[in-house]
């Protein structure tokens, strides 16, 4: 799931490394902006309780194809097997609605104008 070398990093206390990671395809002024909106997230329970999935209800996930800390290939695989979503992927990285927010609005667009489509 996650990229090796992200884990145990904290993008809040280092700037390189949330550039690194998380805002690498960010323009100068985008990057200086988005490095004052870090906060820490520990979704602790996302770790260790199994939620209840409704696969019948299409769904949608956009893959980060440049993603620096969630694998592209496990984003792309897990979304089909264990969500039943279709895959729309996205030239950008961790962030798209910062780095690429008109590709991350076009998307959200053409999906909510089709209807999302189930991958199975």
């Amino acid at each position: 799931m996650f990229d090796l070398e992200w884990l145990g990093v904290d993008p809040t206390a280092d700037p390189v490394l949330a550039t690194y990671f998380l805002f690498h395809d960010c323009d100068l002024e985008t990057l200086q902006w988005a490095l004052t909106t870090l906060r820490l997230v520990a979704p602790e329970r996302l770790y260790h309780e199994p939620v209840g999935l409704s696969p019948h209800i299409p769904s949608t996930y956009v893959v980060a194809t440049a993603d620096r800390t969630l694998r592209p290939e496990w984003c792309r695989a897990a979304a089909v097997d264990r969500l039943g979503a279709a895959v729309v992927e996205i030239d950008a990285g961790h962030c798209p609605h910062v780095s690429r927010p008109e590709g991350t609005a076009a998307i959200l667009a053409r999906v909510a104008s089709a209807g999302p489509t189930l991958a199975r």
